[in-house]
This record gives C-alpha cells, sequence and structure tokens, in this order.
C-alpha cells in the first residue's frame, strides 16, 4: 500500500523522514512554506481551527485538490484539533477522537480531568472569586496556548479584572524547578521516555543529566498516571513539571507533539536514534527503533538579547572550538532589528554540545560560562554586559 501523509504544520525535520523514506506528502501550512523540498503543488495554505466547522471546509477542499491519505499528522500544537478531525474524515488506522485530543489542547479541561484522578498539581481557576478572596502572584494563561505564549505574571488584584477573559484561566504561582519528560507511546504503552531539565528556563535545556533516584521515580509515576487518565493509545508526549524545594513533584500541563527547545535533537544525541522518525513511526502506529540507554549528556543553549537592533555578533569559530559543541546556528546579522521574545520558538541562535555521562557541576559551570561569555549579540540600545546580566536572570 502506497504511504500518503497529510502533515498538518510543517515541520522541516518530519519532512526529512517522508523522503528518506519515499513517502508522498501533501503540508497543510498557516503560511507558504519555505522550503524547497515542499513542492509549491503539495501545499495547503489556510489557518489553523478548534473550529469543526472551519475545518471541515478545509477538509472538503484537501480532499478535492488532492485525494485522500493513509495517515495524517501533527506538525505542531496548534494542529492537534484539525489532526484528529482530519484522522477522523479520512477514515486513518489509529484515528483520534476531537474529544480527547480536546483534553491535551485546553489547558482547564486538561487540569480538571487530572484533578478527578488525583494527580497533584497547583491549584487553578477558570473564573476569579469576585470578593477577591485569592493570593496573588498568579500566573496568566492562554487555555490553548502553545509553549511559554500567553502568560503572564498577575502581581496585583487590580490587573485582575483587565485580564478576564474565556480563553484564559489562572494558576497559583509555583516557585520550584520546572523540567519535562518526553514520552513515546505504542499501544497504550509508554515504549520510551526521557527527562529534560530546564537548566536556565527558556535557555538552556539537558537531556541525560539524571535526577536523583527519589525525584527520578516521582517524575515517572506522574507521567504514567497522567497519560493513564488521557487514555492516549500512540504517539508523543511533552509533560511539563515542578519540582518544589521539599521533594515534592507537581503536574503543569502535556502537550500531544514533540518539544521545542531543540530537545528532539537533544533526545537524539543522549540516546543515539533518530527521534523524528521514532515520532513519525508512533504516529503510524508502527514500532520505531528506539535506543534505551543514555550516551552523553546533551544541552541546547538558546540565546536571544531581547528588543533593538544587532550592531554585534558572535565570532561563529570560536564558538565551534568549545569542547563539547557539535552545532552553532546563528540566524540573525549586523543591522536585524529584533523584537520581544514571545515563545520559546523564537531565537537568536542556538548552540548543541555534549558532555560525558559522569560530568559534574563544575564542568557544567564551566561550559555555560564560556556559552556566556562568547555568544554575545550586542545592541544598539545595550552593552554586553546589560546582555549577559539578562540572560543570567533568565
Amino acid at each position: 500500500m502506497e504511504i500518503r501523509i497529510l502533515l498538518i504544520g510543517h515541520r522541516r525535520q518530519l519532512i526529512d523522514v517522508f523522503l528518506k523514506r519515499n513517502y508522498q506528502f501533501v503540508v497543510w501550512n498557516e503560511k507558504t512554506i519555505l522550503d524547497e523540498r515542499v513542492k509549491q503543488e503539495h501545499q495547503y495554505i489556510a489557518s489553523f481551527s478548534d473550529d469543526k466547522k472551519i475545518i471541515q471546509q478545509h477538509l472538503d477542499c484537501i480532499e478535492s485538490q488532492f485525494g485522500t491519505f493513509t495517515h495524517i499528522m501533527a506538525g505542531k500544537e496548534m494542529a492537534v484539533i484539525a489532526t484528529a478531525q482530519a484522522q477522523m474524515f479520512f477514515d486513518v488506522k489509529n484515528a483520534r477522537v476531537v474529544e480527547q485530543v480536546t483534553l491535551f489542547r485546553d489547558k482547564v479541561l486538561m487540569k480538571q480531568t487530572l484533578k478527578e484522578h488525583n494527580v497533584s498539581m497547583t491549584e487553578f481557576f477558570e473564573t476569579l472569586p469576585l470578593d477577591y478572596t485569592f493570593d496573588v502572584p498568579l500566573v496568566f494563561k492562554e487555555r490553548s496556548s502553545t509553549g511559554s505564549r500567553g502568560i503572564e505574571l498577575i502581581h496585583s488584584h487590580s490587573q485582575v479584572q483587565k485580564s478576564l477573559s474565556d480563553h484564559f484561566y489562572f494558576e497559583k504561582f509555583i516557585d520550584g524547578l520546572e523540567g519535562s519528560i518526553e514520552s513515546f507511546i505504542l499501544d497504550g504503552q509508554i515504549i520510551f521516555y526521557s527527562i529534560t531539565k530546564y537548566l536556565r528556563k527558556k535557555y538552556i535545556n539537558v537531556v541525560g543529566d539524571a535526577y536523583s533516584v527519589d525525584i527520578t521515580e516521582k517524575i515517572l509515576t506522574l507521567n504514567q498516571k497522567v497519560l493513564s487518565a488521557l487514555k492516549l493509545k500512540s504517539g508523543m508526549t511533552h509533560l511539563e513539571f515542578y519540582m518544589l524545594a521539599n521533594g515534592e513533584v507537581l503536574f503543569g500541563e502535556v502537550a500531544l507533539r514533540p518539544p521545542g527547545g531543540h530537545i528532539m535533537d537533544l533526545i537524539q544525541h543522549c540516546y543515539q536514534f533518530n527521534a523524528w522518525e521514532a515520532y513519525a513511526d508512533v504516529e503510524m502506529g508502527q514500532s520505531p527503533h528506539i535506543g534505551q540507554s543514555k550516551k552523553e549528556i546533551s544541552l541546547a543553549y538558546i540565546f536571544h538579547p531581547g528588543e533593538g537592533e544587532i550592531v554585534a555578533v558572535p565570532d561563529k569559530e570560536q564558538v565551534k572550538k568549545i569542547e563539547g559543541v557539535y552545532k552553532y546556528k546563528l540566524k540573525v546579522k549586523i543591522g536585524d532589528l529584533l523584537g520581544i521574545r514571545n515563545g520559546v520558538g523564537e531565537e537568536a541562535g542556538h548552540v548543541l554540545a555534549s558532555m560525558p555521562l559522569t560530568a559534574d557541576v563544575k564542568s557544567f559551570e564551566a561550559l555555560i560560562a564560556k556559552l556566556d561569555a562568547m555568544t554575545v549579540i550586542k545592541l544598539s540600545h545595550a552593552s554586553a554586559s546589560d546582555h549577559l546580566s539578562e540572560k543570567i536572570r533568565h
């Protein structure tokens, strides 16, 4: 049987997999795809939506233009509802129902469902008491946001009234460390997991650096409890958690998609298998090739100096000489105007590096100190020291 895939939301790494395996594919994306490997005639350009009627209209157009498909995959979180509806529309194997996928998309429904299953999490509010019998600070979040977008810290009761909306909700602020656990699921079973440390939230992710046995067990137990409650049969999940000073681990949120922040690259380097091929396999209901043992610690260092005009950029050759660095990418140049960083996916560049599994805290500190010093992007309104101070604060 010829494999024909509808990819909803362009992902360069998945296109790599499709081409390597000679899969036929069409990409539904929100804007024209600037990827020379995706031919113009294999693009359907239209905005994503969670509205069933709008999705249906697009699916009718796609079927009329491209015919039918054997598999449907989501490349982005904003596409997961459309993907589930498309799976039912084209009657593909292992189709998910929209109602189940909505539990991964709508954070209030997600948390309400998991609360019924006694999953430990911070207190959350769909609406707030009008008599202001609640404490601040609160975290103000979009119910269906992607990544770190749509998040604001509310410091006073006066800010709350400005923030009330059906599309948002509130959580009690948690003073704790954050991390994530990535899982591949097949036939209802977790067949692989990887835990990611957010060494510097939104800027440094680490895979392969183990937590204590006790903390690791708590993370795994939380992950299993959440995925069992949400009854996922196959796919990949990205679950974020909080670790408190007393050792308690709390649920943050879970997404039905690959993680951002270059975590897939880190998994691939740490465990020595192609994580994007594995994602494609579990989405297709097939058993993937995966590596279960860690080979080394891998680290993603993301840099973004803030808002302003770029007047100086790092020396690429000097960064690449740092021991352990195996990839360096700069996405900007002198003269570019940078805006405020709204999400984790927005970056000026990144470095990927590896360390032995035996690396200690001092080794990490030394590597990060070198990266801090050598990835400085100067802005017309800020000095290098201002930039370094900003990175350290985050």
